[in-house]
């Protein structure tokens, strides 16, 4: 008897609660025959010129029967530091993850009633959180987070592609002088775009119309550079509108689509505003409505978000090369520059200048190989940089070497390695109506535990969360608390010395995740609790 035979016949009384009265086989496929349909992604344009620090408004038009995947198309001017319309700026680079940066607010309205609103930095957290990880560096290119546009650009640099020129510099680890226009692709986060099943059924609005709302942040929020004067390149968006997946459905589908009434259990995102707080110990009051499924919090220090002069900022966002507003850890990232002294592949000190040596020019002082020469016996005081691209029969010779170094700063970007802080949140406690939802937890129970148990990701230091869900990524409910039914709640917060310390003031932003009902009938949508 074959060793497979053997085990198929031994079989006993247990093996009746496993394979007794077979259900299902593995040997035999099944499918399920769904209704006809197509898909196609069409531009919706916006009323009026979207640009920088503009809310502009797109009504959705009835292209076909439903919409679904949306998201905010948007292209990025060319920024040439070589070129004489940007002779005051010396270096750029725009913030990292752009394209959620661009994004400060974003609205859905049906028939003048506002469904949900989404924020750049909601977006930004909520990817940290539930994108697959196979996928995030497609992320990080739909939303503009590449070497070529955040990591530091020298007017000294390589010049931007020439097109169709025998000239052209075709390699990619080039430092350039500038950054190319490039066009973002930013997924929106409705509830709608996440799940097919949710697709709103535009052909069931005969009555009422489908805006979305979409402000911009101001430019000098969105980038970094250093100079005398902002060049007018930088200040002006060359194109944004948005690209929507339209579904078509068949002849029966669509009648019955169009004739009948329809309620979509939904998820919404509150948020109340940011707190500002100067001292360690905090109460927060949580204003929020309806069954939510989770809490999200960040604690933030205002100079991480502060851009208001990128040109003459205080010597931390000059040290490291902008502001950083996807940052939620209590100190400033390092690895910028540590990106910025690789990205341009030669260190200067003083008033001379030291260039990165090759083989043959063999090292003149202490120096990290590979890297470069290093003022001094570590990197400090190497803060200003200088390729020297211009010196007369230099260029080849340092052209290994920048490329190998640029090399390794997209390695260092693309990792995703960050030289942070930690968790502002040092202790939490929620209360609910004066009773512990929770005995007080320390942060990282929120940052790492909770994480690890229900999403997709550990996110980035700093990004906390509390779940009453099971599954909060999914639209199935799994668990909530209905805020509503709760007269006080209370978010208490220990942060850190470091996020406070010194006079230093930080922000407190609190999200929730909840559910609501929205209700379409007789041609017309809205939703059947309000707040």
């Amino acid at each position: 008897m074959g060793g497979g035979l053997l085990q198929l016949v031994s079989y006993g009384a247990q093996d009746i609660y496993i394979s007794g009265n077979p259900q299902i086989t593995f040997w035999k496929v099944l499918f399920k025959r769904h209704t006809n349909f197509a898909m196609e992604s069409i531009e919706v344009t916006f009323n009026g010129q979207a640009d920088f620090n503009k809310r502009v408004t797109a009504i959705i038009n009835r292209n076909a029967d439903l919409m679904y995947r949306t998201y905010v198309q948007v292209v990025l001017p060319t920024v040439d530091l070589s070129g004489t319309n940007n002779g005051t700026i010396n270096r750029f680079r725009w913030l990292n993850y752009i394209g959620h940066r661009l994004i400060k607010t974003v609205e859905l309205e049906i028939g003048g009633q506002r469904i949900d609103r989404q924020y750049g930095d909601w977006m930004q957290i909520w990817t940290q959180l539930s994108q697959d990880a196979g996928t995030v560096k497609g992320l990080d290119d739909m939303v503009g987070n590449t070497h070529d546009l955040v990591l530091m650009k020298d007017r000294k640099g390589y010049a931007l592609d020439q097109s169709c020129s025998g000239a052209e510099l075709t390699n990619t680890c080039a430092p350039r002088s500038g950054t190319p226009a490039k066009t973002l692709y930013i997924p929106l986060q409705f509830w709608f775009c996440r799940n097919p099943g949710l697709a709103i059924p535009l052909i069931a609005l005969q009555y009422h119309e489908v805006r979305i709302n979409v402000e911009f942040e101001q430019w000098i929020n969105c980038c970094y550079y250093e100079g005398t004067s902002a060049a007018t390149a930088i200040q002006s968006l060359t194109a944004a509108s948005l690209y929507i997946d339209y579904i078509y459905l068949d002849t029966e589908e669509r009648r019955r689509f169009a004739q009948q009434s329809h309620e979509y259990l939904i998820e919404q995102l509150q948020f109340t505003g940011a707190e500002s707080i100067t001292s360690s110990s905090n109460k927060i009051q949580l204003n929020f409505n309806h069954p939510v499924k989770e809490l999200v919090w960040v604690v933030q220090r205002d100079s991480f978000i502060d851009c208001s002069s990128p040109g003459s900022q205080s010597s931390f966002i000059q040290e490291v090369n902008g502001c950083q507003p996807f940052n939620y850890s209590d100190d400033f990232s390092t690895e910028g520059v540590i990106m910025d002294v690789l990205a341009r592949g030669s260190l200067g000190g003083g008033a001379s200048t030291l260039n990165v040596p090759t083989t043959a020019d063999g090292p003149s002082g202490p120096y990290l190989p590979g890297v470069g020469i290093a003022v001094g016996p570590s990197l400090q005081g190497a803060s200003w940089l200088d390729t020297n691209f211009g010196s007369a029969g230099n260029d080849q010779a340092y052209l290994f070497e920048d490329t190998t170094n640029y090399l390794l700063a997209k390695v260092v970007l693309d990792s995703g390695i960050r030289c942070t802080g930690k968790n502002p949140v040092e202790v939490a406690k929620l209360q609910l109506n004066g009773q512990d939802r929770f005995t007080e937890r320390e942060g990282r129970y929120f940052s790492v535990v909770q994480p690890f148990q229900h999403h997709t990701r550990t996110p980035a230091p700093g990004i906390n969360v509390y779940s009453f869900a099971l599954k909060p990524e999914e639209h199935q409910p799994s668990g909530t608390c209905n805020f509503s039914r709760i007269d006080k709640a209370t978010l208490q917060l220990t942060v850190s010395v470091n996020t406070v310390r010194s006079g230093r003031t930080a922000q407190v932003r609190v999200y929730a995740v909840n559910y609501n009902v929205l209700r379409v009938m007789s041609g017309m949508g809205g939703l059947a609790y309000s707040n």
